[in-house]
């Protein structure tokens, strides 16, 4: 099912945005050093201490902006995908249905008078300013290429004001819901669509949706900011805003992103995957309550739970004892699960990348993200805090070598006979998702995320995501309606609270 059955076709991502673990979408940045590289991975048969990690990220972000600072786009080079792009891009064309499973989304709930036009134009700047977002893609006899165009999206208003107010939410829900699980047809950009539902005279649901193969999480930030930004200023001068500060184009970032792997110190971070994932074992998972199908199917549900505000607090209160992000505690503690519910003795799972580097590409919307087979060792005697710093020290040198994309170590290994198992790599995904705040705002409008909406797909067997927030953690299973029912779900969630709940009060604490 899913990826275990698409050898060389394993999922870069998945489509919720963001993507993140701690550092993609903070300030830390990846490896291009060779002689910093070369000290991390020194330490992989043992934790990295605090000290040694930071300092070593430290080094590696001044180094790779000035290793990067003249790398420019050669005007005459085929316009190649990102090798991120071109495995999606291989993934829908194989698999007919499945671009769905890559369609991100935003929804929001407007509160107050919005002005149309003033939103129109604010999507048209947005679109006009990044190539990604006037992007398609064809199959050609020399292999994929990128198509930019100049055309933009309407912004399409559909007033459900005649219907009875009573019915007005569950009208929108079913429009919202259909366009989250309309395809995009790739070769036709550009690859957004924008509705504005009007409930009422101030009562508006907003929904955005585009396809995950040019943009990513990070980049919800920057079409947020940029809205908010042209719109407040559409509706203050019918000109809109003043000109800006041109963007990087992401064709910059793919010709940077092929000279870079070619270098020797991309060699060397391929080096590193290739020691780390060789002879990769069968990986464990939460057992299947249904009949595994050897046909490709992304249908997929989520199961939501909270851990609530003490329990939440307890998370941090640990990720602080043991020196290491939220992100490691419960990464640690999926992997005791599964050795105390499952018999595992290695938690295999991927995790998604953010790649922004160099710093010069952070206001760039795109595709960037990389996704990494972590292993964590969960022998008997390891205690829980043993646990999570072995999930720490597999983020932090997933961190430093993130930027090779996973095809490439996947041909790799394919060449020494070590990728036996490998497309089952990522039959388990782990998502983080830090605090964050919507930086989504229109003059005069009270803006808030609208209720939760999935699309009916998964792109694995199972995704842990978690969200932090102020309050609380929240936690998502996304998984396979063809592997699993929605009790097995409920079981799960409630067994991972209680290792959570079972987390030690002093860190390192035998238990």
């Amino acid at each position: 099912m899913n990826w275990a059955a698409m050898t060389s076709c394993s999922p870069q991502t998945a489509p919720t945005r963001h993507c993140g673990v701690p550092g993609t979408d903070d300030v830390v940045r990846p490896t291009h050093e060779r002689n910093t590289v070369r000290m991390v991975s020194q330490q992989r048969e043992g934790a990295l201490d605090e000290a040694t990690r930071w300092n070593a990220m430290r080094d590696l972000m001044k180094r790779a902006r000035r290793s990067d600072a003249e790398v420019r786009p050669d005007p005459t080079a085929p316009p190649f995908l990102s090798h991120g792009q071109e495995q999606m891009f291989g993934i829908c064309q194989r698999f007919p249905g499945s671009s769905v499973a890559y369609n991100m989304s935003r929804v929001y709930r407007f509160k107050g008078e919005v002005h149309t036009e003033a939103l129109a134009s604010a999507l048209h700047a947005l679109v006009r300013r990044h190539e990604s977002l006037r992007t398609g893609f064809l199959d050609t006899p020399e292999g994929a290429r990128r198509i930019v165009t100049d055309d933009v999206p309407d912004l399409r208003v559909e007033d459900l004001t005649h219907r009875p107010a009573a019915e007005r939410d569950d009208a929108a829900r079913l429009v919202v819901e259909q366009d989250l699980q309309a395809e995009f047809d790739l070769g036709r950009p550009p690859l957004v669509r924008a509705k504005l539902l009007r409930l009422a005279a101030d009562d508006y649901v907003f929904v955005l949706v585009i396809h995950h193969i040019v943009a990513d999480g990070w980049s919800w930030g920057i079409i947020h900011r940029e809205i908010s930004e042209a719109y407040a200023a559409f509706t203050e001068a019918s000109d809109g805003p003043p000109p800006r500060q041109p963007v990087r184009p992401y064709s910059e970032f793919v010709a940077l992103q092929r000279a870079r792997l070619a270098s020797s110190v991309g060699r060397e971070s391929l080096d590193h995957w290739v020691r780390h994932l060789r002879d990769l074992p069968e990986p464990a998972r939460i057992p299947i309550d249904k009949v595994a199908s050897t046909e490709v199917d992304f249908s997929g549900d989520r199961h939501v739970f909270r851990l609530g505000e003490a329990l939440s607090r307890r998370v941090r209160e640990v990720s602080a004892g043991c020196r290491v992000t939220p992100a490691a505690v419960m990464l640690g503690s999926f992997a005791r699960l599964l050795r105390e519910e499952h018999g595992s003795r290695e938690l295999v799972v991927a995790a998604p990348y953010a790649n922004r580097l160099p710093h010069r590409m952070n206001d760039t919307v795109g595709y960037f993200v990389n996704s990494h087979v972590l292993r964590v060792p969960t022998p008997a005697d390891a205690t829980p805090a043993d646990l999570i710093r072995q999930a720490d020290s597999q983020l932090a040198r997933a961190l430093l070598h993130q930027e090779v994309p996973f095809p490439l170590i996947e041909a790799e290994l394919a060449g020494t006979g070590g990728d036996t198992h490998l497309p089952k790599a990522f039959q388990m995904m782990f998502f983080f998702h830090g605090q964050r705040r919507i930086d989504f705002s229109l003059p005069g409008v009270a803006v808030s995320r609208a209720p939760y909406f999935h699309n009916g797909t998964t792109k694995s067997d199972l995704t842990l995501i978690v969200h932090e927030d102020d309050e609380e953690i929240v936690c998502h299973f996304e998984y396979s309606t063809v592997l699993y029912t929605s009790d097995a779900m409920e079981r799960a969630a409630q067994a991972y609270l209680r290792v959570l709940e079972d987390l030690p009060a002093i860190p390192g604490r035998k238990q």
